[in-house]
C-alpha cells in the first residue's frame, strides 16, 4: 500500500489530494505549499500523538536552515482551509508548550491510517535487506564528511553556533514588539496592538511561568520600556500622535507615575543611567536621528546632543558599569556601523563594521554583547566579544523571518528577541495576457516580478522553500526555475529574446550576477562584482548588461561584457533608465541632473527627447521608466497615488496613462492589449516574541 503522501484521501467533507498539493470541498479546490501539505500528512500519520514543532521541522526541514515558526506557519495556514477554529478544533489542537496533536477521527481515515502503516513496514523490509551494504557506504562517508568538517572548521572565521532552545511567548494574532527582561528572569515587560498598522499600543507584563499577560498601560504609542537591575521602577517611551513623547518612570508596586521628560519629537530609543540619574535618548530631528543626553539633576532640563559620525543613530545601549553608551548607526548606503561611546571623556570609538544590518543590541555579560542582525546574508543572533571584537554566531533564521529587538540579563541564560515576519505580494493593473496573476503568491514573499510577453510568462522570486528561489507562473501553475537557495535575489531582468535571465545575489559586500539559461534551466555564467549594482537591460544581441552603481554621490551606468566579465563606465548621473531602442541603432538613458530622458546614437549624437516636469522627478527609480514603441512611460506620486503617465514621442503630449495604489513597488511596466504595471505590494506583518534558553 501506498503512503498517505502517494494517495488521495477523505478527511472529513474534505478530499485531501498530496500528490496535487490541493484540498477540494464541495467543488471547489484549495491549494497548498509542498511543506504545507506535508506537515498535514505528517500530523495524520501520528495521529492522536502530542508532536512538538521541533519534531515536525526536524522531520520535514532536516536538511534546512530553519525556525520553528515555519511550523507554526503551516499550522495557520492548515487551520485557515480547514476552516479550524483553534480554540474548538476539529481536527488539529494545540497542547500549550508542547506542541499538536491531530485528533480529528473516522472510519475513512482510520483505513487510510491502516494502509500507511502496512506500507511503512514492508518498506522497513525491503530497507533491511540493503542495510549491510549501505553501513558500508555509510562508514566511508562518514570517513569523508568528517574530513570536509575539520577542514570547514579549521577555516572558519569564528563563527560558530551554540544549542539555544525556542519557545514561542505571543501568538500571531497581535503584533508584539519592544521586550524588556525583568532582573530575574521570570517576567518580560513588552507592548501589544492588534494589527502593525495601528498607532497606540498597550504596555503588557508577561509571567513567563504562567504565561499570564497584565496589561500594565493603553491608549497611547509605548515604545522601549527598560527594567534595571535593582530598581523598583519601570522606564518607558510614551508617545502620543508620534510628535509627542515623554519618558515615563512607573513605580512597579504603587503604579505611580512620573513624567521625567517631555519633547515635542518622536523618540525612538531610551536607556537609562540610574547611577549618574542620565537620560539617553534616539530623537528623530530634522530628518535625522540624534542622540540626545538629558540630565535629571540638572534644572531646568537641558538636552545635550551627542556628537555622533552619522546621522541615523539607534538601539542604544548602556555597558554593564554604565560609562559606556552602545549605539548603532546606519551609514550611507544603508549599513550599520556599531560604536561605543565613553561617556566621561566624550569620545567615541567603531567597533564593529562588519553587518550590513543592526537591528538590537543587549549585555550578555561584562565582557560581551548580545546582536541581533544580518551579517553575510545570514540573519540571526550573535555573539559579540567587545576586547577582540570576535563575533560568534548563536541563533539563526529563515528568510523573511528576522529578529529584531533582544533584551537579556547579565549572566542570565537565556533572552527574549523580537521576530518579524512579513509578507509581500505580487499584484499587476492593465490587461496583458495573466488573468490570475494572484496564483504566483504564497503566504510568504513573493516579489520582483517581470513579464515575458510573447510566451505570456511571469518570472518572480520567492521563498517559499525557506530560501530563495525564481519562480515562474505560467498558465495558472507556479513552477520553481531554479535551485539556487539563495539568502536574497534581487529583480531579474530578461532578454529582449525571452530566453535568458541575469539577476544579483549578495555575498558579503560583493555581488554576483548569474546568467540563466530559460529554456536549457542552467546557470551559464557568474559575475563577480565588487560593488552594489542595480540590473537596467540587456542589449538586443546579448552580449552586455547595462546596470547602475552609485559612487562619488551619484548613479552612474555600466555596460557589462557578458562574455569577458570586463565592464565599462559609459554615462555619469544617468541611473535611472538604460534601454536600447528596438531597432538597436538608440540607447535610451535619463540625465538624472536635468531631469531629462536623452538618446544617443551609434555614432555618438545625443538627442534630449523629454524634460520631466520638476514635480515629478522626485521618486524616480530603475524599472520605473521604459520606453514602448513611440512612447515614453514612468512612474511618479501625485498627491496621495502612484501614476502611470505617458509621453508621446509622436504628438508631444504628457498625460496620465493609469492612477496606482501608493503603497506599492513597481517591478515593471509590460505592454498587452494596453500597457500595465506589475508592482510587488506589503501584504500583511507579524511580530512575536521568542524565548531562547
Amino acid at each position: 500500500m501506498a503512503p498517505l503522501s502517494e494517495i488521495k484521501f477523505k478527511l472529513g467533507a474534505y478530499l485531501v489530494l498530496p500528490k496535487h498539493n490541493k484540498l477540494i470541498l464541495n467543488g471547489n479546490e484549495f491549494k497548498l505549499e509542498p511543506k504545507i501539505m506535508q506537515v498535514l500528512c505528517y500530523l495524520i500519520a501520528h495521529k492522536g500523538e502530542v508532536v512538538s514543532r521541533g519534531k515536525i521541522a526536524e522531520a520535514l526541514w532536516p536538511d534546512t536552515v530553519t525556525g520553528l515558526e515555519v511550523v507554526t506557519r503551516a499550522i495557520f495556514e492548515l487551520r485557515k482551509i480547514l476552516k479550524d477554529d483553534p480554540k474548538e478544533p476539529t481536527y488539529i489542537e494545540t497542547i500549550a508548550r508542547k506542541g499538536y496533536c491531530f485528533i480529528y477521527d473516522d472510519s475513512d481515515l482510520k483505513e487510510n491510517l491502516a494502509n500507511d502503516r502496512v506500507s511503512k513496514e514492508n518498506l522497513k523490509r525491503q530497507s533491511s535487506q540493503l542495510l549491510s551494504m549501505l553501513l558500508a557506504i555509510s562508514f566511508v562517508l562518514a570517513i569523508i564528511a568528517f574530513a570536509v568538517f575539520q577542514t570547514l572548521m579549521n577555516t572558519a572565521d569564528e563563527v560558530s553556533s551554540s544549542s539555544l532552545q525556542a519557545t514561542f511567548l505571543t501568538d500571531i494574532d497581535s503584533f508584539s514588539n519592544s521586550p524588556a527582561l525583568s532582573p530575574d528572569g521570570k517576567y518580560v515587560l513588552f507592548t501589544k496592538k492588534k494589527h502593525f498598522k495601528e498607532t497606540k499600543n498597550q504596555l503588557v507584563l508577561l509571567n513567563l511561568e504562567s504565561q499570564k499577560q497584565t496589561v500594565i498601560s493603553d491608549n497611547a504609542e509605548y515604545k522601549n520600556p527598560q527594567w534595571l537591575i535593582n530598581a523598583k521602577h519601570w522606564y518607558y517611551v510614551k508617545c502620543h500622535q508620534s510628535v509627542n513623547c515623554e519618558i515615563i518612570k512607573h513605580n512597579i508596586l504603587s503604579g505611580e507615575k512620573v513624567s521625567l521628560y517631555k519633547v515635542k519629537h518622536s523618540i525612538l530609543y531610551l536607556a537609562v543611567s540610574i547611577e549618574s540619574q542620565r537620560l539617553f535618548l534616539s530623537i528623530l530631528i530634522d530628518n535625522s536621528i540624534q542622540i540626545v543626553q538629558v540630565n535629571l539633576e540638572k534644572t531646568p532640563l537641558e538636552p545635550i546632543i551627542i556628537d555622533t559620525p552619522e546621522t541615523s543613530n539607534r538601539h542604544l545601549l548602556l555597558g554593564h558599569d554604565h560609562k559606556i553608551l552602545y549605539f548603532v548607526s546606519t551609514v550611507l548606503g544603508g549599513a550599520s556601523h556599531l560604536y561605543q561611546y565613553d561617556i566621561a571623556k566624550q569620545k567615541y570609538q567603531l567597533i564593529n563594521d562588519q553587518f550590513s544590518r543592526l537591528y538590537g543590541l543587549s549585555l550578555k555579560d561584562d565582557k560581551a554583547l548580545w546582536v541581533v542582525g544580518d551579517l553575510n546574508g545570514q540573519k540571526g543572533l550573535w555573539s559579540f566579544d567587545i576586547a577582540n571584537q570576535k563575533v560568534k554566531s548563536a541563533f539563526t533564521s529563515i528568510p523573511s523571518h528576522t529578529p529584531m529587538l533582544v533584551t537579556s540579563q547579565i549572566n542570565l541564560n537565556m533572552l527574549v528577541y523580537t521576530n518579524r515576519t512579513r509578507t509581500i505580494n505580487i499584484e499587476s493593473i492593465g490587461e496583458f495576457g495573466i488573468s490570475e496573476i494572484s496564483n504566483a503568491n504564497s503566504s510568504m514573499i513573493d516579489m520582483h516580478a517581470v513579464y515575458s510577453p510573447n510566451a505570456k510568462v511571469l518570472y518572480f522570486t520567492s521563498n517559499r522553500n525557506g530560501l530563495y528561489d525564481i519562480w515562474k507562473l505560467q498558465a495558472g501553475d507556479v513552477e520553481r526555475v531554479t535551485n539556487i537557495k539563495a539568502n536574497m535575489i534581487e529583480r531579474p531582468i530578461l532578454s529582449i529574446q525571452e530566453d535568458r535571465l541575469a539577476f544579483v545575489t549578495r555575498t558579503k559586500s560583493n555581488t554576483e550576477i548569474t546568467i540563466f539559461d530559460i529554456n536549457n534551466k542552467t546557470e551559464q555564467k557568474k559575475i563577480f562584482l565588487s560593488t552594489k549594482v542595480f540590473l537596467l537591460s540587456w542589449s538586443n544581441d546579448q552580449k552586455f548588461i547595462y546596470f547602475s552603481t552609485f559612487e562619488g554621490e551619484q548613479y552612474n551606468i555600466y555596460k557589462l561584457n557578458v562574455l569577458t566579465s570586463e565592464k565599462e563606465k559609459i554615462l555619469l548621473n544617468a541611473g535611472a533608465i538604460a534601454q536600447e531602442s528596438q531597432d538597436g541603432k538608440f540607447l535610451y538613458y535619463g540625465d538624472m541632473l536635468n531631469g531629462q530622458l536623452m538618446r544617443r546614437s551609434n555614432v555618438g549624437e545625443v538627442d534630449i527627447m523629454f524634460k520631466l516636469p520638476a514635480s515629478d522627478i522626485q521618486g524616480i527609480m530603475p524599472h520605473r521608466l521604459k520606453i514602448i514603441n513611440d512612447s515614453f512611460y514612468y512612474i511618479t506620486a501625485q498627491g496621495n497615488k502612484s501614476v502611470l503617465k505617458r509621453y508621446s514621442f509622436t504628438d508631444k503630449t504628457l498625460q496620465v496613462y493609469r492612477e496606482l495604489p501608493s503603497d506599492i513597488y513597481v517591478t515593471d511596466i509590460v505592454k498587452g492589449e494596453t500597457v500595465g504595471v506589475i508592482y510587488d505590494r506589503f501584504s500583511e506583518m507579524n511580530s512575536k516574541l521568542i524565548q531562547l534558553h
